[in-house]
């Protein structure tokens, strides 16, 4: 069966588009509390309260903390922690008595398609301003006010796809500007690609899980739509012929 012109045309025409989409980045919006795989920090220090976090520690094979000023400490809800998570809660605080405020980078090892927790000033009292952000996949944030009580960030990739290699953290203090940065950030809740697919593990262990069909991976639709190209304009050309 021969095929027209217009219609080898329209096909090159797809394969353009479907290239276009896989190449084209996502983009990253805020977004309300959402569940996923709890990432505990407990896993830190052998879940031992009021001991320091170092620039560089690792979560297991999760992600690598990084502070901007010095090392933090992990501490637990009434253990270390004045402030009003639930008890027995492990908390990552970004304040080891040394006088200086930190911002906090997370630094995923594998991406992911969502991340988020609840955050609080240290002294549980003030009025604060908590945002998470990122640069991954176009970038993105979310910002959120609280008058003391712990606040959920949160941010994620719109189209399902792990694209979040790694967040930052700042919180302002509204009431008092000498204690920005002042802060602690309960458990992450995490999800790889969340295209049909599961995430396991907890609790400071690695995430497992696959990923399933629903939305095609870039590099699927790179091959179909570059697939889909070729053979139009081939086609195309042989009928010129």
């Amino acid at each position: 069966m021969k095929i027209g012109r217009n219609k080898w045309q329209s096909l090159a025409v797809a394969g353009l588009m479907t290239l276009g989409a896989s190449l084209a980045q996502a983009s990253i919006v805020s977004t309300g509390v959402f569940s996923g795989t709890t990432v505990d920090w407990g896993g830190l220090n052998g879940g031992s309260p009021n001991t320091t976090v170092l620039d560089g520690a690792a979560l297991g094979s999760i992600l690598t903390i990084n502070w901007s000023a010095h090392s933090g400490l992990l501490v637990e809800q009434g253990i270390g922690w004045s402030g009003s998570f639930t008890g027995g809660t492990f908390i990552l605080d970004s304040f080891n008595g040394s006088g200086n405020p930190d911002v906090l980078t997370l630094n995923f090892n594998s991406p992911v398609s969502q991340v988020g927790f609840y955050a609080q000033v240290w002294t549980g009292l003030d009025n604060f301003t908590a945002t998470v952000a990122t640069t991954s996949a176009g970038g993105g944030h979310d910002t959120e006010t609280s008058t003391g009580a712990p606040v959920w960030v949160g941010i994620k990739d719109d189209s399902g796809l792990a694209t979040i290699s790694s967040v930052t953290f700042t919180l302002t203090d509204t009431t008092n500007s000498q204690r920005n940065d002042y802060y602690g950030i309960g458990p992450l809740q995490t999800l790889g690609a969340t295209t049909g697919g599961s995430t396991g593990g907890s609790t400071g262990g690695s995430t497992g899980g696959s990923t399933g069909g629903g939305v095609p991976e870039p590099a699927s639709l790179f091959l179909v739509g570059g697939g889909a190209l070729a053979i139009g304009l081939k086609a195309w050309k042989n009928s010129r012929a």
